[in-house]
C-alpha cells in the first residue's frame, strides 16, 4: 500500500512562522520536510543530494523559477507556487516552469497541506488514534466508521474499569468518553485519567445523551471543550474530533 511516508518536501520561502506551521502539519502527514530561507542553500541540497524532494513550495513574491537547479537525471518535484500577485505574467511564469499548483496568498496551511497530499492521489496515511470509552455496541461501530473514514485509527473498550491498561500500552491522541456506563461515570473515568496524564498529553471529548444541566455543568467544569451530544451527528462529531487532534 503506498503512503506518504518517505516523501520529500521542500520549502523555499522567507516566512518563519508560516514556515514552521507548515512542517508541523505536513510532518503529521508523513512528509519529510526541509525548510530553506535563501535560493542559494537550496540549490546546493538540490545538487548535492541524491534526489529530488518529491514536493517543491516556491514564494514567487521572493524567489525565481531561474534560481532551481535542474538536473536532466532525475524527475523534477511537483512544485507548489505562493504568490500575492494573480496578474497574466505571473502566473505564465508558473505555468512556464510546470508547477503543480499555483496559490494565491494569503495562504490557508490546512488548504495547502491538503491539496500537496491530494497531488499524490492518496488518503491512506493513518496518523492519529483515538481511543472510544462507551459501553454501548452500537455507538462504537457507529463512532468506529465514521473515524476511520478520515483514515484515523479508532481503539475501544466497553469496560471503563479497563482504560489504565488499555493506557500502558497504547497512548492515543485523543480519548472519546462516554459519562454514562458502568462502575464509574465517565467524570470519574477523567479524574483517574488526569491522576497521570496531563490535557495536554491525552485530551478527552466526552459524549452524553443526557439534557441535565447539573450533568452538563460538571462535565464542563472537569473537561476543556464542550460535551458532544448524543445521538450523534456525523460530521459534527468529526469535525469536533480532527478541531482537536490537529
Amino acid at each position: 500500500m503506498f503512503t506518504l511516508e518517505k516523501k520529500q518536501l521542500a520549502f523555499l520561502v522567507n516566512d518563519d512562522l508560516f514556515a514552521e506551521t507548515m512542517l508541523i502539519r505536513l510532518q503529521k502527514k508523513g512528509f519529510y520536510t526541509n525548510i530553506f530561507y535563501t535560493s542559494v542553500s537550496l540549490r546546493f541540497a538540490m545538487e548535492h543530494s541524491k534526489s529530488y524532494p518529491d514536493v517543491l513550495v516556491i514564494d514567487m513574491d521572493c524567489f525565481d523559477f531561474a534560481d532551481l537547479p535542474v538536473r536532466r537525471d532525475t524527475n523534477m518535484p511537483k512544485i507548489f507556487a505562493l504568490s500575492n500577485r494573480s496578474d497574466m505574467d505571473t502566473r505564465l511564469k508558473a505555468a512556464q516552469a510546470n508547477v503543480s499548483d499555483f496559490v494565491l496568498k494569503p495562504i490557508d496551511a490546512d488548504q495547502l497541506t491538503e491539496k500537496i497530499v491530494d497531488s499524490f492521489g492518496v488518503r491512506n496515511k493513518v496518523v492519529y488514534d483515538v481511543l472510544i470509552v462507551d459501553d454501548d455496541p452500537f455507538t462504537l461501530r457507529l463512532l468506529q466508521k465514521l473515524l476511520e473514514t478520515e483514515n484515523i485509527r479508532v481503539r475501544f473498550i466497553e469496560n471503563p474499569v479497563k482504560v489504565l491498561e488499555e493506557l500502558e500500552h497504547h497512548k492515543p491522541d485523543l480519548i472519546l468518553l462516554d459519562y454514562y456506563m458502568p462502575y464509574a461515570n465517565g467524570l470519574d473515568i477523567n479524574r483517574v485519567i488526569r491522576q497521570i496524564y496531563s490535557i495536554s498529553e491525552i485530551p478527552i471529548l466526552f459524549m452524553t445523551g443526557s439534557k441535565d444541566p447539573k450533568i452538563l455543568s460538571d462535565i464542563r467544569k472537569e473537561s476543556h471543550f464542550e460535551p458532544i451530544l448524543k445521538p450523534v451527528s456525523p460530521g459534527g462529531l468529526v469535525e469536533r474530533v480532527l478541531d482537536i487532534i490537529i
